[in-house]
This record gives structure tokens, sequence and C-alpha cells, in this order.
């Protein structure tokens, strides 16, 4: 059973690491003032949960699904304001 555990939490580094890095980048462009080490706190909160070993696999297929949802809207948010009303 553990090294079944540890396969599956070896699947969700990757996604993991990958949506830190992409939001990272995102909070850079979005706030280039916000220190670093301010970025570094709120998406250490924001993944504590998918990184913990107290956190079940499926709720972590869960938090980095709504994760993924968080990059794709802001991303959206980003491309759409200019076809928005009253912004051209």
């Amino acid at each position: 059973m553990k090294a079944w555990e540890e396969g599956l939490a070896a699947m969700y580094r990757g996604p993991a690491w990958f949506l830190y890095a992409e939001l990272w980048r995102r909070a850079e462009e979005q706030k280039p003032d916000l220190p670093a080490t301010d970025r570094r706190r709120i998406l250490d909160r924001l993944f504590g949960p998918i990184h913990s070993k107290e956190t079940a696999g499926f709720s972590k297929a869960v938090l980095l699904g709504h994760v993924f949802q968080l990059l794709l809207v802001t991303y959206l948010s980003i491309e759409l304001a200019p076809l928005q009303p009253g912004t051209r």
C-alpha cells in the first residue's frame, strides 16, 4: 500500500509544481511590486494541502483541478478584458 501511495503522490507533484510556477509568473506580471517573500507565502498557503501527506489522494486531485481552473480564469480574464463593453 505504501508504494501505491508514493506513486500517487508523485503523480500530483508534477502538475502542482507546474501550477505553482505559472501562478508565480502570473503574480509577477499582475503585481510586480509584491515582494517575492509575500508571493511565496501566498502560494505556499495555497499549495500546502496539495503537498501535505495528510491530504487524501482524491482531495489532492480536486484541489489541483480547482487551481487549474483558477489559472484558466486568470488567463481568460486578461485576454477577454479588451472585449468587454466600455473598454475599447
